[in-house]
């Protein structure tokens, strides 16, 4: 599994028939299939990703990180248990 980190100000990354392209300039840099990535990290601003990427990886559970000098959000697959235990927590202290 491999984690990808893209850090060049004016990327795009996109889904080409389960691939992941990135793009600069309108040119692809690099292909890799989605069944090989663990993690997307995106470490600069400015970088553009396609709506059917994060479909895609939100399917597969590929987390995607955002993080800048100042600032880290994470983007989680809607899919994951961990999510259940959360609300079920949420639900149990409501109760009280």
């Amino acid at each position: 599994m491999k984690h990808i980190i893209v850090n060049n100000y004016g990327m795009f990354l996109g889904l080409k028939s389960q691939r992941l392209t990135i793009k600069q300039d309108g040119s692809i840099k690099n292909e890799i299939a989605l069944n090989r990535i663990k993690t997307i990290q995106i470490l600069s601003r400015g970088i553009s990703l396609s709506s059917d990427l994060i479909n895609a990886c939100a399917c597969r559970g590929i987390k995607i990180f955002f993080n800048t000098f100042n600032s880290f959000s994470a983007l989680h697959s809607v899919y994951e248990h961990k999510s259940v235990q959360v609300r079920k927590n949420q639900f149990i202290k409501c109760d009280m």
